[in-house]
């Protein structure tokens, strides 16, 4: 799963669906996939690694970003996003398994770019 699709096809109609503004009562993002030839909409989240997640799409990105700073605390994080430590917690451990799944997918074919060494 990508944390968000960059595209969508119709469940209705297999047409390629268009990202649209939206009110905040078809998604709290306020976008939506949406269907022109046969009116459907999906939210952005639909079939993502953000599906039925609870956090707003601005404080996950604020989380990523928070997450890159080198030595940034949980607390720290907390206090900078509004979100709980324990939330904070649970979503860089989630994060770290879906990296760490990924590089064991697609290994690097040049040992010199891995950070880590052998």
């Amino acid at each position: 799963k990508n944390l968000l699709k960059s595209s969508m096809s119709c469940p209705g109609c297999n047409a390629a669906m268009t990202l649209v503004p939206c009110s905040s009562s078809k998604s709290p993002d306020g976008l939506i996939w949406r269907c022109s030839p046969c009116k459907k909409y999906k939210n952005i989240r639909a079939d993502s690694a953000l599906s039925g997640q609870k956090i707003a799409l601005k404080t996950f990105i604020q989380l990523l970003f928070c997450l890159s700073i080198k030595g940034l605390t949980g607390i720290a994080i907390s206090q900078m996003t509004g979100l709980s430590e324990n939330t904070v917690s649970d979503w860089r451990i989630y994060l770290h398994t879906r990296l760490a799944d990924w590089l064991l997918a697609n290994p690097c074919p040049d040992k010199e770019l891995l950070p880590l060494g052998s």
